[in-house]
């Protein structure tokens, strides 16, 4: 996640005509995809104000994911 804000982000931002700020920022993705967004969009919500998850992959551990999502 550090590295998709700070340099991949970043570069998207200064190379094309984006909204950078929170409110116009999003995650997506599917299986492990959709976890990472999950997390990121929790994790960063100060960066990601929303995120597309699709059919996350936390199924062989929802036991973590749920306990690190009480937090």
């Amino acid at each position: 996640m550090e590295w998709l804000i700070h340099d991949f982000k970043s570069e998207i931002d200064r190379q094309y005509r984006t909204l950078p700020d929170r409110e116009h920022t999003f995650l997506a993705g599917s299986s492990m995809g959709g976890l990472m967004s999950l997390y990121g969009v929790m994790e960063f919500n100060h960066v990601f104000s929303r995120a597309g998850a699709l059919s996350p992959l936390y199924g062989w551990r929802l036991e973590s994911f749920l306990s690190w999502q009480e937090k």
